[in-house]
């Protein structure tokens, strides 16, 4: 089954985190961006690291997942390898965190 992406605003992400307890956020950024601040219930894997990491943060490729870093560049790139993955379900932060309007978990 082909990957389905959708982009993401500001809002749209919140109301979805919100709606949605089976949600499963990733953080792409390096692990010190995250410890600077992050989504709540976000788990970080830098995007280096993704594909090996990907099958134990959500082994089943149905679930929804959000996916975000700082910009939108390297939250683009992993979707990419999820794409490769046969995720089904891609949310995307696409213009990142850093201009976040909401409470960030440090």
């Amino acid at each position: 089954m082909a990957s389905k992406i959708i982009n993401l605003t500001y809002t749209q992400t919140k109301k979805l985190i919100e709606s949605n307890p089976n949600l499963k956020i990733l953080d792409v950024r390096s692990y010190s961006e995250f410890k600077e601040g992050h989504v709540s219930g976000a788990v970080n894997i830098a995007y280096e690291e993704l594909e090996y990491d990907l099958e134990d943060f959500s082994p089943d490729r149905k679930d929804p997942v959000l996916v975000y870093c700082r910009t939108g560049r390297r939250s683009h790139l992993a979707i990419d390898t999820m794409k490769e993955f046969e995720y089904e379900n891609i949310y995307h932060l696409y213009e990142g965190i850093s201009e976040w309007p909401y409470e960030l978990i440090k």
